[in-house]
């Protein structure tokens, strides 16, 4: 069974071939395709998606107490390189490994 961790490992490797986009890698990394639309109900794939996007924003907002004023992964990617995101993501697993948030 796929994991978050394997999720956000594999999204990283894909930074280098889809490009500073960790939505999209993480994306491909459960459905092959970067461009998904998630479906309305939840699945398997659908909720290891939100679980891999939510550990990263929590890993790019430290601190944050509100989620609503947090700043979504697409906003930080804007203008990041492939090494700033697939850092971020490795970043992400690295702490999820180590029990942190």
């Amino acid at each position: 069974m796929t994991t978050t961790l394997d999720v956000l490992h594999q999204a990283a490797d894909l930074t280098l071939t889809h490009g500073p986009d960790p939505v999209g890698c993480i994306r491909a990394a459960v459905y092959g395709r970067p461009d998904i639309v998630l479906p309305f109900w939840d699945t398997t794939e659908s909720l290891l998606v939100e679980e891999a996007e939510y550990r990263l924003q929590r890993h790019l907002n430290p601190g944050s107490v509100d989620a609503d004023e947090d700043m979504t992964v697409d906003e930080w990617a804007v203008g990041r390189s492939v090494a700033d995101v697939r850092g971020a993501l490795l970043d992400t697993a690295a702490a999820l490994e180590s029990g942190v948030r």
